[in-house]
């Protein structure tokens, strides 16, 4: 993802925007119900998460 954000001249923090944009619509632009839904729980970070700014942030830079 990190060269494909390079190749187009966008931050790394706007190309998984739009991959995640991609990922829960239909091509002519309308969401698909329950496509975000689909992803919760779809990635384990190896540990427990919190709900805290913190920790978030602390979750969100591990995951980078």
């Amino acid at each position: 993802m990190h060269e494909e954000a390079l190749r187009q001249g966008r931050m790394l923090e706007e190309e998984g925007s739009l991959r995640l944009q991609r990922s829960v619509m239909y091509r002519n632009g309308d969401r698909r119900p329950g496509a975000l839904e689909e992803l919760f729980g779809s990635v384990s970070l190896g540990h427990p998460t919190d709900l805290d700014n913190e920790s978030i942030d602390r979750d969100i830079a591990f995951s980078v």
